[in-house]
């Protein structure tokens, strides 16, 4: 039923005795009386059963943010007497006063839009933070892709002046032991690594060098390349 209630009067099990209709207006003023017009809302209608009127009253489900309905004028039934302010809650098939932990629900109920708010931008914090995250991977992974770009063009030029003076190398391949060159690429990537941090990139700040390039002896033209590689492995998810 989607959380709506139904409140049939004059019919039951096996038979529809049916009720006199009465005027809308008057249905109203009689049941607005007992439960405000604050109240749950609800909708008469009228079902004709052979030739009996059965009345069915469809009343809303609660929402959340709702007040707790409360019973607004007192009444009498059998010989028990309900004040006014009597809170109702249905229990398998039967009315009763609403108990401690039904006041506690009802409590809840009217707090909810302040604790789904709160949920909502809970969770979007956690949105904006992961946005966040993930276009700081993005820009260091085009940083760190540009890094390599120029480093390329640094080595390639190095490699061709090792070439062009015959310079040797000692201990292992691709070691520059003399000289000094600069190069348009190593100025950018001087230009590009200026105050970030290159924790882990210590062989492309050497290749950048400070002003002047390769003017370390030792300097190992691969080792920018595995740094570049391992720090584009760390941005992996």
């Amino acid at each position: 039923m989607q959380g709506c209630g139904y409140i049939v009067v004059g019919a039951e099990h096996g038979s529809a005795s049916g009720i006199t209709p009465v005027d809308p207006a008057q249905l109203s003023q009689g049941i607005l009386a007992y439960v405000g017009s604050d109240g749950p809302a609800w909708s008469p209608q009228y079902v004709q059963d052979a030739s009996a009127w059965v009345l069915v009253v469809v009343v809303e489900p609660p929402q959340p943010g709702h007040r707790t309905f409360t019973l607004r004028r007192e009444f009498t039934i059998s010989t028990k007497t309900y004040r006014a302010g009597t809170v109702f809650v249905r229990q398998h098939g039967k009315t009763e006063i609403a108990g401690p932990d039904d006041i506690r629900a009802l409590e809840d109920r009217y707090a909810a839009p302040g604790r789904l708010a709160e949920v909502h931008a809970r969770e979007m914090l956690e949105i904006e933070k992961a946005r966040h995250e993930a276009e700081e991977i993005e820009r260091r992974r085009r940083w760190l892709t540009e890094m390599a770009r120029l480093a390329a063009a640094v080595m390639f030029t190095a490699q061709a002046v090792m070439d062009t003076q015959r310079i040797t190398t000692v201990g292992s391949t691709g070691m520059v032991t003399s000289s000094y060159f600069r190069c348009a690429e190593q100025l950018e990537l001087q230009s590009m690594i200026a105050g970030m941090d290159m924790s882990g990139l210590q062989a492309v700040s050497d290749l950048a060098g400070d002003g002047q390039a390769l003017t370390r002896p030792s300097l190992r033209l691969h080792e920018p390349w595995i740094e570049i590689e391992a720090a584009m492995q760390k941005l992996q998810p």
